[in-house]
């Protein structure tokens, strides 16, 4: 009783509110360091938040990508590499001639970076063709043209 008689002496006198003015300057004090603590905390929590989302959205969007183009003259023997400067993250070779009526023989690919065919593969700089019987992307004295994307 004697505590909901004081609250209504402190409501009828002050209204619902207690203005820092009424409180000692200690007391303000302590309050303005516990208001920080928590205001840099939530700070702190909304920053890993957010970092978060930017991770998320990174990963999410797609990359720019530069392609470059270039030109080989078939010498016939495996295997191959030709450098060209970078690691791709993509390749890919046609013949000049485009698609050759041979169906039993490949003369344009895409290759993926990670990913090995029995033709074919990204490595370390540039590509490698590999001797395969079907593969003809090393023809002694064929003109192919690729693109490389980095």
């Amino acid at each position: 009783r004697l505590e909901a008689r004081v609250e209504g002496i402190v409501v009828d006198t002050f209204g619902d509110t207690i203005d820092r003015e009424m409180l000692s300057e200690e007391l303000a004090a302590e309050l303005d360091a516990k208001a920080t603590q928590v205001g840099l905390a939530a700070e702190q929590q909304a920053r890993e938040a957010l970092s978060g989302r930017v991770s998320a959205l990174e990963n999410a969007v797609p990359q720019k990508s530069e392609m470059y183009f270039g030109t080989y003259t078939g010498t016939g023997s495996y295997p191959r590499t030709l450098s060209i400067g970078f690691t791709p993250k993509a390749v890919i070779i046609g013949h000049k001639d485009g698609l050759i009526a041979d169906e039993t023989a490949v003369y344009s690919t895409l290759m993926l970076q990670g990913y090995k065919t029995d033709y074919c593969g990204i490595v370390s700089n540039g590509f490698t063709l590999y001797e395969y019987k079907y593969s003809k992307l090393n023809y002694n004295g064929a003109q192919f043209y690729y693109i490389a994307f980095r």
